[in-house]
């Protein structure tokens, strides 16, 4: 199937078709970025998470850059700076999860990784003064306890785990992420 028939087929579908189209591109095509980088980052003698990462920043920077090209848009929504501390918070990111899949397993990087909700919140409602609830940091409570349960049930089933690390450098992949 050509890329055109494709876009024709969204352009006409309605829009249920096109949210299930959407999701379902966007789970396989996740899953494949995913599963991709379980497989480098468990060949024998890479240990380089941090090119791994860089990588995925060069990445999302030169399919950002073509998108803006084929959209039109010339002209820049932000500073130079704030490009540029976008990029170094990605690549520390995304270096420090691909570096602690070395002390923890995948299904637990994706848990811990995919909930990011306490630190949201406190962004939100400190940086953009939004008005959140107190049953939302509750329940933003109850995610975190969950998220530390799973964790635990993951340290007995996975004995490899050091849960204090052998250098200090551990540690700190694990509180990162």
């Amino acid at each position: 199937m050509s890329t055109e028939k494709i876009g024709e087929f969204y352009t006409n579908s309605n829009r249920y078709v096109k949210f299930w189209f959407l999701v379902i591109g966007l789970m396989f095509f996740f899953g494949c970025h995913n599963y991709m980088q379980e497989l480098i980052m468990s060949l024998p003698g890479f240990n380089i998470g941090i090119l791994l990462g860089y990588l995925e920043v060069l990445g999302v920077s030169i399919c950002s850059f073509v998108e803006r090209k084929v959209q039109g848009e010339t002209m820049r929504k932000a500073s130079w700076t704030s490009y540029a501390m976008l990029c170094l918070v990605l690549l520390i990111s995304s270096a420090t999860s691909n570096i602690a899949l070395a002390y923890i397993n995948y299904p637990t990087k994706v848990v811990f990784r995919s909930c990011k909700l306490i630190p949201t919140m406190l962004i939100a409602v400190s940086y953009n003064k939004k008005k959140v609830q107190w049953y939302e940091f509750l329940f933003g409570g109850f995610i975190s306890i969950g998220m530390v349960l799973f964790a635990a049930a993951d340290f007995q089933v996975y004995p490899n785990f050091n849960f204090i690390g052998e250098d200090s450098d551990e540690w700190m992949v694990i509180i990162l992420r």
